[in-house]
């Protein structure tokens, strides 16, 4: 009966089952989806799309580097304390609506949080993440600015977070805040798409002639009339080629001629036989 009640766990719902394999809500689960006959020799592991309501069933993995719960119903961080390895964590698209949990998480390299309910900087706790001494990327929303939590639309968002967190160089997808303010980057290109530049009116200038004593622009002569338009030198080669191509023509015609009568003395031939 015990055995039976404990299969039942998480198949509320439509969710998956903890006896599910692949679920990720038992140890066994997370044995059997990364292959691993122990826990504590995991070293990835993506609980992601799985229907969690919860983090649990992860303390034994003492020696994840990269952990994925994103697209979950997870509402609060907790359950991490002992993964003192980790470096990535991907808590994206779920419910959480305040950081907390991670104070013992120091190797930790990157914080995707985009897409969940954080509504303030309190809730941020930027002073539990000052305490990562690794902490060098940290996602509150996309770098095109969706996935975006309340607090990212609050006034000093970007600049209390920089001022708390000295080691960031990756905000919401900006390399160097420190020293970029890709903000007002973007608030200059929504200002230009709202209110274009007017574009400059183009004049051409007059062109001169191409040849001497061919007509300008405005209709005029561009110079005497009279004047020679070929160079001698040229002139004298366009008289050579046509004369080279009068003898190709006198010749094709020639070779014809002769062609034509091989031919006539052959069909001869061939009847006086």
């Amino acid at each position: 009966m015990g055995s039976l009640r404990r299969e039942s766990l998480g198949a509320v719902g439509g969710r998956p089952s903890s006896s599910d394999p692949t679920s990720g809500r038992s140890e066994e689960s997370i044995k059997a989806l990364t292959h691993r006959f122990d826990v504590e020799i995991v070293f990835k592991l993506s609980l992601a799309h799985k229907g969690l309501t919860t983090i649990a069933c992860l303390e034994r993995c003492i020696n994840l580097v990269e952990l994925d719960l994103s697209a979950n119903t997870i509402t609060k961080v907790e359950g991490l304390s002992t993964l003192v390895s980790l470096r990535r964590l991907d808590l994206s698209t779920n419910r959480i609506t305040a950081v907390d949990g991670l104070s013992e998480l120091r190797k930790l390299e990157t914080l995707k949080l985009q897409g969940n309910l954080i509504a303030s900087l309190r809730d941020v706790n930027l002073p539990q993440l000052a305490g990562l001494p690794c902490l060098k990327a940290l996602y509150l929303q996309d770098f095109g600015r969706a996935g975006q939590n309340p607090v990212c639309r609050k006034d000093g968002y970007k600049s209390s977070v920089l001022a708390s967190l000295a080691n960031l160089s990756n905000l919401d997808g900006e390399r160097k805040p420190h020293s970029s303010s890709y903000a007002e980057v973007a608030a200059e290109v929504d200002a230009l798409i709202k209110t274009p530049v007017p574009r400059e009116k183009v004049v051409l200038p007059d062109v001169a002639p191409w040849l001497p004593g061919a007509a300008g622009p405005s209709g005029t002569d561009g110079g005497d009339a009279k004047r020679e338009l070929v160079d001698p030198e040229v002139q004298a080669k366009v008289k050579a080629a046509t004369r080279a191509i009068d003898d190709c023509h006198a010749l094709h015609e020639l070779l014809k001629g002769e062609v034509a009568k091989a031919q006539r003395s052959s069909m001869l031939n061939a009847g006086g036989m």
